[in-house]
Formats: C-alpha cells, sequence, structure tokens
C-alpha cells in the first residue's frame, strides 16, 4: 500500500490525516494523537521535500547556502501525478519511521514538568523582561513571550528525560530560580547543559524548541560581544506543539467553576449553548504531552546565511546571521544519540 501526498498537502496537518489515519492505530492509548502525528509529519516531510528541490537543482542555480548533507529520513519517491508533482511513500517506510524514529526518541511532558517551566518562564519574565525575538526579528508580545519561554524550558527537561533513558543525568540552566543572584547580565548567554553525570561538559550543545508543525531550525550567528559568551558546538531539537488553551489546561478550571458560576448561567442564557463551557472543559483536563527529540547535528554542519539577508526555504522570509537546518536531516539513531551523551 502507498500513500502519495501531493504539493498542495504538504503543511497542512489537517488534510494529510485521511491518508495518516489507516496506517497507524491512533487510539486513546497512542502516545501521539492524529492531530499530533499530522502535524509533526507535515512539518517534518515539507522540510524534507524543501531541500530535496533544492539538492536537485543545477549546481549554479542552488542558493548560495547550499551544501549536500546526508539525510536517512523518511523514504519518498517523486512522482507526477497529471502535471503537478507528488510524492509517494510506502505505508511499510512510514510504519517503520514512526517506530524506530518517532517513538523511541519521545517522551511525555508531565504537569508537573509543564507547571514548572511556567514558575520558570515567568519569573524570567518579572526579572529580566525580556525575551529573544523570534525569527522574522519581530518583538513578541507577554503571551508569545510566556507560550515560547515555556516551551524552550519544556525542550531541556525533554533531552534530560531523554537522556536518563541512556544512563546520563544532565543538569540543565534553572538558576534563575536563585533570588539572591544580582546580575543576570551573562544568564541568557549560559550554556544550556550545565552538568552531565556531575562533571562540566565538554561542549556546548544548544537545546531549541519548535512545533510540531516545523520544517526547520535556525540559531542566531552573533556578531557581536555576544559570541564570545555564546558559542555552541551542536543543536539538538525538541517538538511540541502546546495546546491552544495550555494556561487553562493547568488550571484546570476546577476553582473557577465554583467562582463563575452565576457568570456561566449568564452565559448559558446568552449562548444558549451548553455545550460550549462543556467543551472547555474538556478541553482544560491536563493530558500528559509526547515531546519528540527530534535530532542532533554539529554546528560545521548547518547551512550559514551571513550578514547579506536571503530568503530562507519553506518560511519564505529574508533574514540574515542565522545557521539553520531543516528538522529531517537531524540525526536521531539511537546509535547517535548513545554517542553523543556519551562524548559532551
Amino acid at each position: 500500500m502507498s500513500i502519495i501526498i501531493l504539493n498542495e498537502d504538504i503543511g497542512k496537518p489537517n488534510q494529510a490525516e485521511d491518508k495518516l489515519k489507516n496506517v497507524i492505530d491512533f487510539n486513546d492509548k497512542s502516545l501521539y494523537t492524529l492531530e499530533q502525528f499530522s502535524q509533526l509529519f507535515s512539518g517534518e516531510f515539507r522540510g524534507l521535500i524543501c531541500y530535496y528541490k533544492e539538492k536537485n537543482k543545477e549546481a549554479g542555480n542552488r542558493s548560495s547556502w547550499f551544501k549536500d548533507v546526508n539525510y536517512t529520513s523518511i523514504p519518498f519517491e517523486h512522482i507526477k501525478i497529471g502535471r503537478k508533482d507528488g510524492y509517494k511513500i510506502l505505508k511499510s517506510d512510514l510504519l517503520n519511521w514512526y517506530n524506530t524514529s518517532i517513538l523511541p526518541n519521545t517522551v511525555l511532558i508531565t504537569e508537573q514538568d509543564y507547571l514548572f517551566a511556567l514558575k520558570f518562564s515567568i519569573a524570567c519574565y518579572i526579572k529580566m523582561g525580556q525575551s529573544p525575538h523570534g525569527l522574522a526579528e519581530m518583538d513578541r508580545d507577554m503571551n508569545q513571550r510566556l507560550s515560547n519561554d515555556v516551551l524552550g524550558k519544556l525542550a531541556e527537561i525533554a533531552v534530560m528525560k531523554h537522556a536518563k533513558q541512556y544512563g546520563y543525568d544532565i543538569g540543565l540552566a534553572f538558576d534563575l530560580w536563585d533570588l539572591e543572584k544580582k546580575d543576570l547580565t551573562d544568564y541568557q548567554y549560559e550554556k544550556d547543559i550545565r552538568t552531565i553525570n556531575g562533571k562540566e561538559p565538554k561542549l556546548n550543545v544548544e537545546i531549541k524548541s519548535t512545533k510540531y508543525r516545523s520544517s526547520m531550525q535556525d540559531v542566531p550567528m552573533y556578531t557581536t560581544r555576544e559570541m564570545d559568551n555564546h558559542i555552541f558546538n551542536c543543536l539538538i531539537q525538541a517538538k511540541l506543539t502546546l495546546p491552544k488553551t495550555h494556561l487553562l489546561n493547568f488550571l484546570n478550571l476546577v476553582t473557577l467553576r465554583q467562582n463563575i458560576s452565576d457568570s456561566v448561567k449568564y452565559l448559558y442564557n446568552y449562548k444558549n449553548d451548553e455545550n460550549e463551557y462543556n467543551k472547555l472543559l474538556r478541553e482544560t483536563e491536563w493530558k500528559d504531552l509526547p515531546m519528540y527529540i527530534s535530532g542532533i547535528m554539529n554546528k560545521d554542519d548547518m547551512f550559514e546565511i551571513g550578514a547579506v539577508k536571503e530568503t530562507i526555504p519553506c518560511l519564505n522570509q529574508s533574514v540574515k546571521n542565522k545557521y539553520f537546518t531543516f528538522s529531517a536531516l537531524l540525526d536521531n539513531s539511537q546509535e547517535t544519540f548513545r554517542k553523543f551523551y556519551a562524548n559532551i
């Protein structure tokens, strides 16, 4: 059995779901829901196709950032469907990718993990009052900052849990809780991994978070004094899409239900639809979230965009001073992770 993904399906998870739901049994005991895996698959595959198209251009027409990188990601066959490009994936290959790459590199984010990351992110916002700009160099409002900072810290927690599966204890950069620490000037340039099995790591590892649907990962290429404080040797990426109501998920509305009963009655009369309220309550019940450790890559193997702005693939945005790579090019074999943790 084959699965055919057309161009217009790439990056549109909902359209890909019908093609995926008959391949993997997404029941209540599954680690991922169909929607989560559909998003994850769409992001990985979209990046892979971007890279495939660039790789197959004539050398003179390739982007200046292009360099050949070996990948062992989702196997696919390029086919023509009428005048359109299509991409055929065998059911057996997709299942093999799911079982050998996705499941072994997935850890569960618990409510306690989320609570810790949320408290840390609020403390970070209060003490530092800032968060790095996004890929497009645009500032973020408070809600965006908290969501991004929570996701970033959950990525570090996920890597810590993942490393324990290989017998390594990682110490993370959570010392912002030290209320006596007055000088936070260089805090944001500290190493993500402070210790491994009680010893200082030999490598500076950049742990980056992104959403399931993301097809790539970037790391800033610092060009000022920050460079001396922020030299990284390799990237490790973790993927998770927080529910849109993740703050309410934590609150769980248990207390709110008691305190806003009068308001709820008013809403019942106003909307004349009790189901909307019940649906919200169901969505705010906590459920552990799967976070995918999508792989690692040495900085020297990442693509580079220098001081002159270039259009970055998949996003159609012009950026400068960035290292970046596609998620599908990251190495996440168990043997690679075993060597990685042993040699940090």
